[in-house]
């Protein structure tokens, strides 16, 4: 249709005689001449295309007989290539050329998690997706990821406790847009897209901004402390001479790196504190008191001042350190270290804690050292501050 809604055109067909033929989620190909979308037109969703002229002539461009799902496809800007979503057991990110050849795993490294919601930049030069490898209950987080369109030189674009999901990129390919839980429901953020990289790489989350969604925001990503239909920024300080981190229910908060989230109004927030090794936690100031959980209804916007100090201890410190020319990420249950980014987290004392080391593209872990060896989990319990160092090769 034209965009005032004007000109309607049915592209696909209704159903067959038995009610089944279903169609989803349509890409333009170039010059706006033909169409490809996922259509059901038997037990699993395909890669089909149509012309533009409302004739309804179908070419399926991928393959029914593997029993795998095709969907979520994305049509390069050039029209030279067709991204899509392919799934047996295992989502990943495939690519193909307009008329279904040369299918490619753009995702191959990734077992384990998968990898969806692919799209080109407008350059065709990368694309982003969605990816679950870091997914954990209760938060269900995923988060966005970018690749060159070869697959190669993959870069962790958000980093976030919730979920971050449906990427989009800007017209002039600066900025990716998402779906994100990370306020306390989904809602539409932006953050800058990264540079291009040549081999795997994992950074720090630019800072993102919230798009308003109610008139009462006067910026983006804050609202003010006069009160209103919110949302409302909930704001973390720590002070005193000791360290700790102070975590939030919902999550949001985890101060550390995150001390800021903006939650929707009447919100009743959860704040927990705690202390690191060698410090203790003297208690909360601002908008609570007292040394317990710091709980706080989002009704305008709050500050909180967390004091932590020196002396005592609240447990033990693992540290993961990453070796050899390889490149890769090791990952813990319970959740704290993702290295990555963070290779250290305080447990309390007694805690049995999973590491998984994973390779990145073009690599292969070969093994532990320090307080583990092999090359399977590493399960270290923290009855004392431990080390470990994973070695990747290339």
């Amino acid at each position: 249709m034209n965009a005032d809604g004007s000109n309607v055109v049915q592209q696909t067909i209704t159903s067959d005689q038995f009610g089944n033929f279903q169609s989803y989620g349509p890409t333009w190909g170039p010059g706006g001449t033909e169409i490809a979308f996922e259509g059901w037109r038997g037990s699993f969703p395909q890669i089909i295309k149509v012309p533009s002229d409302g004739s309804g002539t179908e070419t399926v461009l991928t393959n029914p007989a593997d029993s795998a799902s095709k969907f979520q496809p994305n049509w390069s800007a050039d029209g030279s290539k067709i991204l899509f979503t392919w799934s047996l057991g295992q989502q990943d990110v495939f690519v193909m050329n307009p008329d279904g050849s040369n299918q490619v795993n753009l995702t191959p490294d990734t077992e384990g998690s998968d990898q969806r919601d692919p799209v080109w930049s407008p350059d065709g030069t990368r694309f982003a997706f969605t990816d679950t490898r870091f997914w954990s209950f209760p938060t269900f987080n995923t988060e966005i990821f970018v690749r060159n369109a070869d697959g190669s030189g993959e870069v962790q674009v958000t980093d976030h406790v919730n979920i971050d999901d449906t990427p989009s990129w800007s017209p002039d390919g600066t900025t990716i847009i998402f779906s994100s839980t990370r306020g306390g429901i989904y809602e539409i953020w932006t953050i800058a897209a990264p540079p291009p990289q040549a081999s795997f790489a994992m950074v720090a989350e630019d800072a993102a901004t919230k798009i308003a969604t109610s008139s009462s925001a006067a910026d983006p990503d804050s609202a003010g402390a006069g009160g209103g239909t919110g949302p409302f920024n909930l704001t973390v300080s720590k002070t005193g001479t000791g360290s700790g981190t102070v975590t939030s229910a919902p999550t949001g908060i985890k101060c550390g790196n995150d001390c800021t989230q903006t939650y929707t109004s009447g919100t009743t927030v959860t704040l927990t504190a705690k202390a690191s090794r060698g410090s203790t936690f003297g208690g909360w100031s601002g908008a609570c008191t007292g040394t317990g959980s710091c709980v706080v209804s989002m009704t305008e916007a709050r500050s909180v001042t967390a004091t932590f100090t020196t002396g005592g201890s609240s447990g033990f410190v693992l540290t993961v350190t990453k070796a050899g020319a390889g490149s890769g990420t090791v990952t813990s249950s319970p959740a704290g270290i993702k290295c990555g980014s963070d290779c250290t987290e305080t447990y309390t004392s007694g805690t049995t804690v999973t590491l998984t080391a994973r390779a990145g593209r073009g690599s292969s872990f070969t093994g532990w050292s320090g307080a583990c060896t092999g090359t399977g989990s590493c399960v270290v319990s923290m009855t004392a501050a431990k080390s470990v160092t994973a070695t990747f090769s290339p």
